[in-house]
């Protein structure tokens, strides 16, 4: 199943061309269809992440040696809008090397679908053949096809799953990386399936200040780039002339959303080191320009602040809340269509490097709808202070702000005498399905010295409403500070990187933890965090203060950031992606 040293080729046929016209054979017609070839990362360079490790090289491999990673191989399509594939709408074959395998049949025409891959290990286990796994995984990035198209190529990146690899051009035989170091960038998901890397900065390798100081940015960017997470292709975003397309303005840490149009609206965000701006801009993917939104700028500066998309109709709505800048204190609404800004208002406390999570009866029937504001960090008396408090913002059915309502303290249901946690660059995830939000990790200092592994677990439905889990022993295996936390299917949550402490001292941290169920022997639904150092999850590019989301492929991307000694770190330019479980 492979070519071009590393890749197979399959032949996935659509429409009409698998019956085949009147009068001709039943066989596909080679001139139309999709055509996807499976590939997984040099096995010279990358021997521990192959997919194929041990698979053979010249004749099919025989019934349950054990020794293939893919002796089995399932390939599937997924309609938009799945997680898992109908298993009408799969085939499973036996592992060939270089060798096309049987068509998929009924091929939705002009519907967006996505080709998976798994890889079985069939072995013998006392005496009986099993398939274990999937041991490996990819899928492409949603296509459409037409009938009477010519072929249409796609690829299939394949890793073994529960593991980190790079991003990964089968063409080159190499990994790749974005153009740019981008510290502070924003990405945004476009309705192509690739994503939008735009602004960001380097480090100032001479900057006397801690690294998280804004004096610290350096070279605030203007270009943008545009990863294809099929072929692990990064392109800069130029004009059909073959200029540059570059932002309206220099940002670094701005806030973006993806507005129901599928422009991607910009925030903020430093245009030099320690100065934010109150500009916002649009990309426009069809037009692939940016455009300034100029008669609708925010009513004050902000940076490393927090923008929710809170109405998605026709008139959609923005919460954008806290921040450096003179917006530190205040939250305000931001639409499209209203000038100027329609709502504004005071936090109850200042804030900067919080998280701000929204939640809705359409993802979770049993919450209201509300945008949950948590921890940070912010100036009191001319000191900064990490943030013990939550503020909830209530929404209406329209999706406009209904009240502000009282700060509550971190992981304490109890607002007299609080055991509160301090969190600021901390992560939050939200998953529906359990009602939960995880509120992990961060530092409990404004030095940003201090990382904690405590995860606050504020539900959405309790026997008295909402709150926190009063269960107080959930942690991080490691303390962890300027990480991300990713939800994925399953109900799994994903956390990586950061800084951590390693004998004393800030390194950047090499593993991810993940958030799992089980079914305990009695039948209940365990909670649980792993894995154990022992059997550690490495990141390829240990980093800290970077960005991560779920790409079109169901890989997690990672991007940016900072890595390296803490007194003296470099912006990355390189990436990675996690394969999920």
């Amino acid at each position: 199943m492979r070519a071009w040293g590393i890749l197979g080729a399959v032949f996935v046929w659509a429409g009409m061309a698998l019956a085949g016209a009147p009068g001709c054979s039943n066989e596909p017609s080679v001139e139309e269809g999709l055509m996807c070839f499976i590939h997984g990362p040099n096995a010279s360079d990358y021997p521990d992440i192959d997919p194929f490790k041990g698979c053979p090289e010249t004749v099919p491999l025989t019934n349950g040696s054990g020794s293939c990673q893919c002796d089995i191989v399932r390939i599937c399509y997924v309609e938009e809008g799945e997680t898992k594939p109908d298993d009408s709408n799969c085939q499973t074959v036996e592992y060939q090397f270089r060798a096309t395998t049987p068509s998929l049949k009924n091929l939705p025409l002009g519907e967006d679908v996505s080709i998976l891959v798994e890889c079985y290990d069939q072995a013998i286990i006392n005496g009986v053949p099993q398939q274990l796994g999937p041991t490996a995984r990819g899928q492409s990035i949603p296509i459409s096809h037409e009938e009477d198209e010519p072929v249409e190529e796609c690829t299939v990146y394949m890793l073994p799953v529960g593991q980190f690899g790079p991003t990964y051009s089968p063409m080159l035989g190499t990994k790749t990386e974005a153009f740019e170091a981008r510290w502070g960038a924003v990405a945004a998901p476009l309705g192509t399936g690739h994503v939008l890397l735009a602004g960001g900065s380097s480090f100032d390798d001479d900057c006397a200040q801690p690294w998280w100081d804004p004096k610290c940015i350096d070279q605030v960017t203007t270009s943008a780039e545009i990863y294809n997470p099929g072929n692990g292709a990064f392109q800069l975003l130029t004009s059909p002339a073959g200029t540059p397309v570059l932002m309206t303005e220099r940002r670094a840490f701005a806030a973006s959303v993806v507005l129901p149009t599928g422009e991607i609206a910009i925030f903020g965000g430093f245009t030099a080191p320690d100065t934010p701006t109150n500009t916002v801009e649009i990309f426009d993917p069809k037009a692939g320009t940016f455009r300034p939104e100029g008669g609708i700028p925010m009513g004050s500066t902000r940076a490393r602040h927090t923008a929710t998309l809170i109405y998605g109709g026709q008139t959609p709505y923005v919460l954008l809340a806290g921040g450096i800048g003179t917006g530190e204190g205040s939250w305000e609404i931001w639409s499209p269509t209203q000038m100027p800004v329609a709502l504004t208002g005071p936090l109850a406390e200042s804030r900067w490097n919080h998280t701000a999570t929204l939640i809705t009866k359409e993802l979770d029937s049993s919450a209201r709808n509300m945008v949950l504001l948590a921890g940070g960090e912010g100036m009191d008396e001319g000191k900064g202070k990490v943030r013990d408090t939550a503020e909830v913002v209530a929404i209406d059915s329209v999706g406009t702000p209904l009240m502000l309502e009282a700060p509550r303290y971190l992981c304490s249901n109890d607002g007299a005498t609080p055991p509160a946690e301090k969190k600021t660059m901390h992560a939050a995830a939200f998953v529906p399905k359990r009602h939960f939000v995880y509120i992990s990790g961060g530092f409990s200092d404004s030095e940003h010295l201090n990382p904690t592994g405590k995860i606050c677990v504020w539900k959405t439905r309790t026997s008295s409403g909402e709150g926190w889990e009063d269960k107080a022993t959930f942690s991080l295996k490691k303390a962890r500070g300027a990480h991300t936390a990713t939800a994925l299917p399953l109900n799994v949550v994903l956390f990586a990187g950061g800084l951590c402490k390693e004998g004393g001292a800030l390194e950047p941290c090499k593993t991810v933890e993940i958030v799992f169920e089980y079914m305990s022997p009695t039948g209940e639904i365990v909670v649980d965090i792993g894995p154990d150092e022992e059997f550690a999850i490495p990141m390829l590019w240990p980093r800290f203060d970077h960005g991560a989301l779920v790409s079109s492929d169901a890989k997690v991307f990672f991007f940016g950031g900072l890595s390296g000694p803490v007194a003296t770190p470099e912006a990355y330019r390189a990436t990675e992606v996690f394969n999920p479980q």
